[in-house]
């Protein structure tokens, strides 16, 4: 399949990923039950009766066990016969990340209009999960992610790809919201960088894909591009349009992030490309601040070489360096960086 292998379980109660679990069939201690209480167990052989059902029934499923397990959080043995019945159809169902969607799907459905009896005016909170049960919003996820999964799966076993063709196909879908398209996009982005089809990374960036977001299996595709060995990933992702100043919530600069996982060569490249050598990130700190706290006295020098602002401060960090008995180079940067305060500073 398309997907990644699983390795959490979905926290049904708070509708968030638990700790992941050596085995993937496995849920963290809170959700274990004896085997002989796990719906997905078999007996003397058997084969289990939830094997018969497919994806999409595993995954609908699912997501009415998680309604019923929330909304009747307050009624325990209730709410632990929904979480053992969910999880039995989690071990059952590929994928991860639609898990995830289908929570927050779920959250957003129970939120809704609230059902009361004719006589006595009491809550009917059944009837929540049963419309959401049978809700298009449900349906319309589920097929959107298992047409997406089979489509990129197509993609991923060609040995050639149209991309004008493609792109005609792809342009139906909204990449740019969270939800199951978009995901599907970053795992097929993260099979494009691996295998070098950059034309692939060019096409999903011009169709809103933010190579930031981040899916269950993996951090980013753009930390990918940085992690990985010379620029000709990062440049992919540039050529695709990415912009070379491009920011993220909870990120730090391009610069710094290139500094932390890269190397010089994808400084350099941000650097041509037209990346602020003296951007700071949300504590203040400068690229070149950067290099000289992750001791990468090279690039260091080389921000310096280019232009990179600096201060006595700077100078005392490259000082300390020198005193400590580092990088012989910081004693060229401490000189360079000497040379230029007094060309600035007649």
């Amino acid at each position: 399949m398309a997907y990644p292998a699983k390795s959490c379980f979905i926290g049904l109660l708070t509708f968030s990923l638990m700790a992941c679990s050596s085995n993937p069939s496995t849920p963290p201690s809170e959700y274990a039950d004896p085997p002989h209480d796990n719906v997905a167990a078999v007996q003397s052989g058997e084969q289990s009766p939830l094997s018969g059902y497919d994806d999409f029934t595993l995954k609908r499923n699912w997501a009415l066990s998680s309604c019923i397990a929330k909304t009747f959080e307050d009624n325990e043995p209730v709410r632990e016969d929904a979480l053992r019945a969910a999880n039995g159809y989690f071990n059952f169902a590929d994928g991860l990340d639609i898990y995830s969607h289908l929570a927050d799907l779920a959250e957003d459905y129970l939120k809704g209009q609230a059902y009361h009896g004719l006589e006595d005016g009491k809550e009917i909170k059944l009837l929540k999960c049963i419309d959401f049960f049978h809700s298009a919003e449900l349906r319309d996820m589920l097929l959107l992610d298992d047409k997406l999964n089979q489509q990129f799966q197509t993609i991923r076993e060609s040995n050639t790809i149209d991309i004008h063709g493609l792109r005609q196909q792809l342009n139906a879908y909204d990449f740019r919201q969270k939800g199951p398209a978009l995901t599907q996009a970053l795992y097929l982005m993260e099979f494009a960088l691996d295998n070098r089809r950059f034309a692939l990374v060019h096409l999903l960036l011009e169709l809103g894909v933010n190579p930031d977001e981040e899916t269950q299996s993996y951090g980013s595709t753009l930390d990918l591009a940085f992690i990985k060995a010379g620029p000709s990933y990062l440049a992919a992702m540039l050529d695709g349009g990415l912009s070379p100043n491009h920011t993220h919530p909870g990120q730090p600069p391009m610069l710094h992030r290139a500094i932390a996982g890269g190397g010089l060569d994808q400084v350099k490249l941000l650097l041509q490309r037209g990346s602020d050598i003296n951007a700071k990130d949300s504590q203040g700190i400068s690229a070149l601040d950067a290099a000289i706290n992750s001791d990468k006295p090279e690039i260091a020098l080389y921000l310096v070489e280019q232009g990179a602002a600096f201060n006595a401060e700077t100078m005392q960090a490259v000082q300390s360096a020198i005193n400590s008995s580092k990088h012989p180079l910081y004693i060229e940067l401490h000189e360079r960086m000497t040379e230029k305060s007094a060309h600035a500073f007649p």
